[in-house]
């Protein structure tokens, strides 16, 4: 697999430029994976980001873990406070929530890309996983590859623009 580093078109010049992974956070809605299952998914999910060539400037993003998903204004609460939580964290517009879902669900993954595209201040890169990938006696033989596939959407050319400087207002992203 070809590494790419995390890129983002600049607005000023329209062209791809390397950009560390700062702001970004991860969100679980599986009620019942325990945080030291996050913690260790976030280190090999660093470490084979690093490996494939994204640099990541925040190895440890914050983690919001048994969101409630049944309700749809929790999962969009949950959003929101996941990118406010990855603006907290980088200083700048959130780059990327990943999100841990307790299974395969098409109303609450068609809520979060809704949500990411349309209901928040800016869009918003989102990675949804599955908790049976990530967690368990099964995913620990595959976990690596899986990583390698999370790569932000907005590490590969023809990208959404973003910007890559620090926002003057914060209360953007307040829940």
């Amino acid at each position: 697999m070809l590494a790419l580093p995390l890129l983002f078109l600049t607005e000023k010049f329209r062209q791809l430029v390397p950009v560390a992974l700062r702001a970004w956070s991860i969100l679980s809605f599986d009620p019942y994976m325990r945080d030291e299952e996050i913690q260790t998914f976030v280190g090999i999910l660093v470490k084979t980001l690093t490996a494939c060539g994204v640099a990541v400037d925040n190895a440890r993003p914050p983690i919001l873990a048994r969101w409630d998903a049944r309700d749809v204004a929790n999962v969009q609460v949950g959003m929101r406070t996941a990118a406010r939580a990855a603006f907290d964290a980088g200083k700048m517009d959130p780059q990327l929530v990943v999100l841990i879902l307790p299974a395969k669900d098409a109303r609450l993954y068609e809520e979060i890309k809704r949500w990411a595209m349309m209901a928040g201040p800016k869009p918003v890169a989102t990675q949804c996983l599955l908790k049976t990938k990530i967690s368990g006696e099964r995913a620990e033989r595959g976990l690596p590859q899986y990583c390698q596939n999370v790569r932000p959407s907005h590490a590969s050319p023809g990208s959404r623009p973003s910007t890559d400087h620090a926002r003057a207002d914060p209360l953007d992203w307040s829940p």
